[in-house]
């Protein structure tokens, strides 16, 4: 009889211990077919014949959310169980699987890419960018705004892009994993509070809000672990105050957590005001007495970034075994 969560499973640490390690070597290449852009034109198409439904917004994109959701688990699930009989091929299949589900060597990347434009080529190309990472408009961006939305986009990312799919990898497997990139891909296409989306997408998002919320309060523990690891960042016990204190500055639910972790460890000061869609929005500050970030904070952000995600990696190892 099979253990109930997929890391009490024979060969699931392999498995997320291949998955981890291929994200490491490989990375994210544009050029490589990958899962999220399937899910992509399933969103477009699954939003058409949502919305001819004869019920209200809300309840269009709460069928389409779940719906989706649910038949990606379902098929991954059907899938990896067919190639039973072919046991290093469905290892394979579960470790690419599990490979796509994270993005910490492309998170790092895109992060030490802004670094160098800021060093090497100035602020036209580091605005250009950080556009890449960001929602916000970037085209009047000084100095400080792009290093403070570089150190935000890592922070926020530390738990969609490594923290929440391993912690769905270890409830559920690779189809765990993948039903929450759905998630995750569901918020960033229709979960917006705009006149198209304010009522479809509001279970889109409210459901991303539900599956980051305890991978968000965990990544307070591991960044505070890894500053005891790190030399020259915040002692644990300062950063757990200020989390608890500032992540309310935030609009999300939980991406307050991992962004006010960040600015605690590192010292600096994040938020402040910036423009979405040529409006400016006055965004409180997070860690209001730090410093103002540089752009060696950019390194020191990706140096906790990949601290965190090891430590997380390893106290849900320690768990399974």
């Amino acid at each position: 009889m099979k253990a109930p969560l997929f890391i009490l499973q024979p060969g699931s640490l392999i498995i997320l211990s291949a998955g981890m390690l291929l994200d490491l070597v490989l990375g994210d290449p544009e050029n490589l077919p990958h899962p999220v852009r399937l899910m992509g034109r399933l969103i477009v198409h699954g939003e058409r014949l949502a919305r001819e439904i004869p019920l209200n917004g809300y309840i269009q994109g709460m069928i389409m959310s779940l719906v989706l959701v649910t038949g990606t688990f379902c098929a991954v699930h059907w899938l990896i169980e067919s190639l039973s009989p072919f046991y290093y091929l469905k290892m394979a299949f579960s470790v690419l699987l599990l490979y796509y589900s994270l993005s910490l060597k492309c998170l790092a990347r895109e992060a030490m890419s802004v670094r160098k434009a800021l060093d090497r080529q100035g602020i036209g190309a580091a605005r250009k960018r950080i556009a890449r990472l960001v929602g916000r408009q970037t085209s009047q961006m000084d100095k400080v705004q792009i290093i403070t939305a570089t150190i935000e986009t890592v922070s926020e990312n530390l738990v969609d892009g490594i923290l929440s799919p391993l912690f769905f990898a270890a409830m559920g497997g690779p189809a765990g994993a993948m039903a929450y990139k759905m998630v995750n891909t569901l918020d960033s296409m229709v979960g917006y509070k705009n006149r198209r989306y304010a009522k479809f997408g509001f279970a889109a998002a409210r459901l991303d809000d539900l599956c980051n919320f305890l991978p968000a309060r965990l990544s307070v523990l591991v960044v505070a672990l890894a500053a005891l690891i790190l030399p020259g960042y915040k002692d644990p016990l300062t950063i757990l105050r200020i989390s608890v204190k500032d992540s309310k500055k935030h609009s999300s639910p939980n991406s307050g957590w991992p962004e006010s972790a960040f600015a605690a460890t590192l010292g600096v000061r994040l938020g402040g005001p910036a423009i979405y869609f040529g409006r400016e929005i006055r965004r409180k500050f997070i860690n209001e007495t730090g410093s103002t970030p540089k752009e060696k904070d950019i390194d020191r952000a990706v140096y906790l970034l990949f601290a965190s995600s090891f430590i997380f990696f390893a106290l849900m190892s320690v768990l399974g075994i």
